[in-house]
């Protein structure tokens, strides 16, 4: 009885091709575990988690930022504005606090003091460019370009520092965003 023959991919000629495998086992357990891993972090959905992974921002700054988050969703909603996040269902929906009108007031208050303290610190020169850098990565959820980094960082420094957050070191950063951007 002839021998059986060998399954799998062959040349022209016949004979039979050498399988490679690309993905060793070990590598593949590897990329499921970082996967597993990533999914937990709910952060690295946002533009913020990915400077945080990649070492750009520490823990109070990524701290700051989601309070920044809460409180700029606030009061675009006590203004009725829609969200600008794309991960709103309808952006043309506009919908206002539903609570009361002391409720609106409060929200419109907590951002204004944030904006306020951003244009203390940087004046009216610099602020513009700290808050569009702010609601550029961390309200419309879009990656910062270059140039957005150091006002990014200074207008989270601020909030950090506002909220008694630990580990800012916000005088560094300030020096560096009138140096450079000015």
């Amino acid at each position: 009885m002839p021998r059986p023959r060998k399954t799998g991919e062959r040349f022209p000629s016949g004979k039979l091709r050498e399988q490679i495998d690309e993905f060793p086992p070990a590598r593949i357990k590897r990329m499921i575990e970082e996967s597993k891993a990533r999914a937990m972090n709910t952060w690295l959905g946002e533009p913020i988690g990915w400077l945080r992974l990649n070492g750009e921002v520490n823990d109070a700054l990524v701290a700051a930022a989601e309070i920044y988050q809460k409180v700029r969703a606030k009061h675009d909603a006590a203004l009725g504005i829609p969200s600008r996040s794309p991960r709103s269902c309808d952006l043309n929906s506009a919908r206002g606090v539903t609570n009361s009108d002391r409720d609106g007031k409060k929200a419109r208050a907590g951002y204004e003091k944030v904006r306020d303290a951003i244009f203390g610190v940087h004046g009216i020169e610099l602020a513009p460019k700290v808050i569009e850098a702010l609601d550029h990565v961390l309200v419309e959820l879009r990656h910062p370009a270059s140039w957005q980094m150091v006002p990014l960082k200074a207008g989270l420094y601020i909030v950090a520092e506002m909220h008694g957050l630990a580990g800012t070191g916000r005088r560094k950063v300030i020096h560096r965003v009138t140096e450079t951007t000015a």
